[in-house]
Formats: C-alpha cells, sequence, structure tokens
C-alpha cells in the first residue's frame, strides 16, 4: 500500500479493511489501476484546492516557538501534514469508487487519457506512529478531543494523524485552541461537508467511468472444454447487504476523517506568519 499510495506510511482506513474479510485484497484490485492515472492525480489535486482555510486560525511562528515547536520541528510538522493532505484526498475519492461499484452504480470501461504514468519516489519515513497507550493520560485526553472536531460521523477509530503529530504536543494544543471556537459554532463541520460534497462530484464525474471490478474468468459451459472464456465481474464483488455495509462503513469512516489533515494545516507552520 506505501508503494501504491506513494507515501511512507499506510492510513487508517486500509488497516481497518484488513478487518473485514476479502475487502482489503478486493478493494486493492478495484483502485491500483486508477492509482497509476493522471485522472485520480488530478481530481485529488482539485480536492485539495477545495479546501479553504478557516478564518482566524493562522497563528504566528512565535506561538509555536513559545509552545516549544522549534523550526526545525515545524518543518518536519510541514511536511507531514502535506503528505497527509495529499494521502487522505486520494483515499477518499477511491473508496467512493470502490463504494459506487458496491452499491451497483454502472462503472465504464474507459481508459483515461494519457494511458499510465510512472510512479513518484516514495517520500523519507516519518516519525513512528504512536499509539494511545503510549502516551501520557493528558495527551491522549487531547487527541481525542481533537479527533471529535468537525466530525460528520460518529466512529470509534481515531485519526492517525492526531497520533502521528502526538510528538509535539505543544502543536497539538495550538491545534485545540485555535479550533475549539469554529468546532463549537459548527464551522468546521460545515468547512468538512463542503471537500466531501465535492470529491463525490469528483469521484462521478472523472473517475467512475474508469472503474471496474476485478474479474475472474470461468469457462462457458459446465461440462464443456475449450469453449469461449466468459468474464464474470460481479464473482469477485464482496457478496450481498454484509460486503455493500462493509463497504459503506468503511467510506463513511474515511469520510468522518477526510479533512483531519487539513484542519490541522489551517493553523500549519507552513502558512503561519513569521
Amino acid at each position: 500500500m506505501r508503494a501504491t499510495l506513494r507515501v511512507p506510511f499506510v492510513n487508517l482506513i486500509w488497516r481497518h479493511l484488513a478487518t473485514m474479510p476479502g475487502m482489503l485484497a478486493w478493494t486493492g484490485a478495484v483502485v491500483k489501476p486508477l492509482h497509476r492515472t493522471a485522472a485520480l492525480r488530478e481530481a485529488a489535486a482539485a480536492l485539495r484546492g477545495a479546501v479553504g482555510q478557516l478564518n482566524g486560525t493562522l497563528q504566528p511562528g512565535c506561538v509555536f516557538d513559545a509552545a516549544g515547536v522549534g523550526a526545525d520541528d515545524r518543518r518536519v510538522i510541514a511536511t507531514m501534514l502535506r503528505q497527509y493532505n495529499a494521502a487522505n484526498a486520494v483515499n477518499f475519492l477511491s473508496l467512493l469508487v470502490v463504494q459506487a461499484i458496491l452499491v451497483v452504480a454502472t462503472p465504464g470501461h474507459a481508459r483515461p487519457p494519457g494511458g499510465d504514468l510512472p510512479a513518484p519516489e516514495v517520500p523519507p519515513a516519518l516519525p513512528r506512529l504512536l499509539g494511545l497507550q503510549e502516551l501520557p493520560p493528558s495527551l491522549g485526553r487531547l487527541i481525542l478531543a481533537l479527533d471529535r472536531f468537525g466530525r460528520l460521523e460518529d466512529g470509534d477509530a481515531v485519526a492517525s494523524l492526531y497520533r502521528h503529530l502526538a510528538h509535539w504536543p505543544g502543536f497539538l494544543a495550538i491545534v485545540h485552541a485555535a479550533l475549539s471556537v469554529p468546532h463549537a459554532t459548527g464551522a468546521l463541520r460545515a468547512d468538512h461537508e463542503r471537500p466531501r460534497s465535492q470529491a463525490r462530484r469528483l469521484m462521478e464525474e472523472r473517475l467512475l467511468p474508469f472503474g471496474e471490478p476485478p474479474c475472474t474468468e470461468s469457462r462457458a459451459g459446465q461440462g464443456g472444454g475449450g469453449g469461449d472464456r466468459d468474464i464474470h465481474a460481479a464473482d469477485d464483488r464482496p457478496h450481498g447487504q454484509h460486503g455493500r455495509d462493509h463497504a459503506g462503513a468503511a467510506a463513511r469512516r474515511l469520510g468522518a476523517g477526510y479533512t483531519s489533515a487539513f484542519t490541522c494545516s489551517s493553523v500549519s507552520p507552513l502558512i503561519s506568519s513569521p
């Protein structure tokens, strides 16, 4: 998954799919061809461009300095935010394609113009992703509070980004202080809904025509030999309502946590004043 996503981490959504029998392999077979196309990368870039900065959240560099988040730390955090932003946009669009196929939307069989793109290099590794059990209780409570900010769906999974940022508790404290009012007023939730709606439009218009379930081949006729081979794309689909529920739950979970990286970017030192 790291090689396919071209990021130095595996997002929570893929680890969650691995707990569902058959879902990770099937989903991976659907999205891997999309990840080699310009269509997905262009749609992801458009989705990232749809996210604006919340008013009043920009913080000057002196705030981070005072919280013990120095210039070197800020550069690492900025890199982490960029990588999460890129991965979240691609993951969300990919999973919406999977969800559409599972609810019997009709995918196309078109080939994206320009063919496959060369795979960019995977960026260098980030600091280790920390588990909640490794953290001091107060920091764990802060992460759980941030994870609820702007949520569109309830869920028990905690966005990986906040645990990754736990290496810098001062940064997380600034994020909480900057976003607590927009969260309380509902502005943050509304800000999350806009890119999610945009993602659905991008998926339907730009990506679903190229989405295709993985195919299995079986010989035509039950007893004959040498006959033509029929393609049964639906045979590899996770069957019935149970499989659709899994995909729907996964898509909703990713949608709920999708913009966590963007909300942190609104107070990122990358865009803060000197």
